[in-house]
């Protein structure tokens, strides 16, 4: 009896380190991915500022800013509702203060 709870304990301490190594990847995967947005985010605002700059007579740099602006702010405003649904917690879908998954 005592080689199945020390089995299952094993078996627990292994899932659990399979869970921070999967924590651990998708975090990494969205900073990746921040960091591509931002980078199609001004690509596309400096290839905007480039083909209306100039002929708008607002300049380059206005035009620039502004686009990358809009290319960061408007896809975040049409994905936050559905961000802040999927991230919402109330206290009855726990069942324990610690999950076991905090890394601190």
């Amino acid at each position: 009896m005592r080689s199945g709870s020390e089995a299952e304990r094993r078996a627990a301490e292994g899932a659990l380190e399979v869970v921070r190594r999967a924590r651990r990847r998708l975090e990494w995967l969205e900073w990746v991915m921040i960091l591509v947005v931002t980078g199609v985010a001004l690509g596309g605002g400096a290839l905007v500022a480039l083909l209306i700059g100039e002929p708008s007579g607002w300049g380059f740099r206005r035009v620039w800013v502004v686009t990358s602006l809009l290319l960061f702010v408007v896809p975040l405003g049409i994905s936050w509702p559905g961000l802040r649904r999927a991230t919402r917690w109330s206290p009855k879908e726990s069942t324990s203060d610690d999950d076991g998954l905090n890394d601190g």
